[in-house]
C-alpha cells in the first residue's frame, strides 16, 4: 500500500518540498462547487420554510470545510460516509444531485446508490456513522487496498460513545481513514459559549 504524503507539519505550516496541488483552476472548481453548495442550500432552505421539502441541515458557512475535504479525496479510489451537512461532497463524489433532492421531496424512486459511486447513505444519527466507517476502512486494508475513507462530524458529536469507538477501531486496526471534524458550533442541548 502507497503511503500518504502530508503536505502540511503539524504546526500548520508547508513541509519542505511539498507543494499543495492549488493552481488557478483547481481554485475555481473549488469556488464553483462552494457556490453551487451556498445556492443549493439557500433554495431548499425557501422551498422548507414553504413546507415543500423535507428537514434539511445547511451546510451554510461550511462550504470551504465541505468542498475542500471533497477535492482531496479520489471519487474513482476513495470512500466517503457522510453525515447530513456534507450533501454537495456526495455530489462532488458521484451521487446525483437530482437522486438527492427527489428523495428529500418524497418522490417515489429507488433510493439505490448508483454503481461505481463510493458514497454510503447519510447519516442523521450523531456520529453513528463513525464505527460503519472505520469498519470500511479496516476492509480496504485488509484487502489491501490503496484506498482511504473520509467521513464528517460536528464537534458536537465529539461527546457521542460512536465518535470514540470508531477512533478507537480505527487507531487499533491502523485503518486508512479522515475523521473530518466541522468546529461548527453546533450541539444538541450545548450552548455556544
Amino acid at each position: 500500500m502507497q503511503a500518504r504524503r502530508s503536505v502540511l507539519l503539524a504546526d500548520g505550516t508547508i513541509a519542505h518540498g511539498a507543494r499543495p496541488r492549488m493552481e488557478e483552476e483547481f481554485l475555481l472548481e473549488a469556488l464553483r462547487w462552494m457556490m453551487k453548495s451556498r445556492f443549493y442550500d439557500q433554495k431548499v432552505i425557501a422551498l422548507q420554510r414553504q413546507g415543500l421539502f423535507g428537514v434539511y441541515s445547511p451546510g451554510i458557512g461550511q462550504e470551504a470545510c465541505i468542498i475542500g475535504s471533497a477535492m482531496a479525496v479520489d471519487p474513482v479510489r476513495d470512500w466517503m460516509v457522510p453525515q447530513y451537512r456534507e450533501l454537495m461532497a456526495t455530489v462532488h463524489h458521484g451521487l446525483p444531485l437530482e437522486v438527492i433532492t427527489a428523495q428529500y421531496l418524497g418522490k417515489i424512486g429507488p433510493a439505490r446508490i448508483p454503481e461505481g459511486v463510493k458514497v454510503l447513505p447519510t447519516q442523521v444519527s450523531i456520529a453513528a456513522q463513525l464505527p460503519q466507517a472505520t469498519g470500511l476502512a479496516w476492509g480496504l486494508r485488509l484487502r489491501r487496498q490503496d484506498s482511504v475513507v473520509i467521513t464528517y462530524i460536528g464537534d458536537g458529536g465529539s461527546s457521542e460513545g460512536d465518535f470514540h469507538e470508531g477512533l478507537n477501531l480505527a487507531g487499533v486496526t491502523r485503518a486508512p481513514i479522515v475523521f473530518f471534524l466541522s468546529n461548527n458550533q453546533w450541539a444538541i442541548s450545548t450552548s455556544r459559549k
